[in-house]
């Protein structure tokens, strides 16, 4: 599955990415140095989604659309102050801050 993310990230010419579940949550980003898929690396540290976003609040796709909007208008509120969350720091944040937040669905743009 990881070859198909760096695939489709590649593709976008997005640089940064998570992919999580309702346990765990990894961290991509595009080392560049290579011009292909490759060169998106993961981070080494796994994060737990829970702790992350949230134990309670509704479906996994809510509380994660919920914490991306949070990341984009006031990252400082968004991403716990913990050791844990610092690879969030580097890649992600930088990303998602001031970005517009769209839930993207298959087949579909809503």
């Amino acid at each position: 599955m990881l070859s198909e993310v760096r695939e489709v990230m590649f593709g976008l010419g997005c640089g940064n990415g998570l992919v999580l579940d309702a346990e765990q949550c990894v961290i991509l980003h595009d080392s560049f140095r290579s011009m292909d898929p490759d060169s998106i690396e993961q981070e080494p540290a796994t994060l737990e989604t829970p702790r992350l976003l949230g134990a309670n609040g509704g479906p996994i796709e809510q509380r994660l659309e919920r914490w991306l909007n949070a990341l984009a208008t006031n990252w400082h509120g968004a991403v716990p102050r913990e050791a844990w969350s610092a690879p969030l720091l580097t890649d992600v944040v930088p990303a998602a801050s001031g970005s517009v937040v769209r839930r993207a669905m298959n087949g579909s743009t809503q």
